[in-house]
């Protein structure tokens, strides 16, 4: 199977694999119950045009070490264990696909509605080192996910990332 996002993509690229049936139901089930019932998710405030509103979306972090972006600031959380298990599942699957990689955290976002969302991003903090590995893994509704080059004239990318899928 063809897991790339950016076969036909012009110009220089990052390396992205995609695999939509990662998790079996039964396990996108329990995970989506566990995150929705077993979660204590937070809805930040960020300042924008100087004034504070509501991010779009309710957030919940886990790591060993805070993380800051957007102006927000997470304190170091321990991972519980049914997302270590999925962190570990991940890992195995990138080690397999000749990216061994050890991911330290997780960033959970949780979109309410068709109303909810993430702007565009570069997860290019300092923090997550020069060239960092982001997971990303969808549960429940399908969401649109954009990938957009930062010169406009190499393009962008949109798939729908649905249930299960990474």
């Amino acid at each position: 199977m063809d897991n790339s996002f950016f076969s036909d993509f012009i110009g220089p690229f990052p390396d992205v694999l995609w695999e939509p049936a990662f998790l079996t139901p039964a396990h996108h089930a329990e995970l989506l119950e566990f995150c929705l019932d077993g979660i204590q998710w937070q809805t930040k405030m960020a300042s924008w045009g100087g004034r504070l509103v509501e991010f779009p979306r309710q957030l919940a972090w886990f790591g060993d070490v805070p993380y800051a972006y957007s102006g927000i600031l997470h304190q170091p959380v321990a991972m519980p264990a049914p997302l270590k298990a999925v962190r570990q599942r991940i890992e195995a699957y990138l080690c397999d696909h000749g990216v061994p990689t050890d991911l330290n955290s997780v960033l959970l976002n949780r979109y309410r509605s068709g109303n909810d969302s993430i702007g565009m991003h570069s997860d290019d903090e300092t923090q997550l080192g020069p060239q960092p590995v982001i997971a990303s893994i969808s549960l429940g509704d399908s969401r649109t996910f954009v990938f957009e080059h930062r010169r406009p004239a190499c393009g962008t990318r949109t798939r729908s990332q649905g249930a299960r899928s990474w």
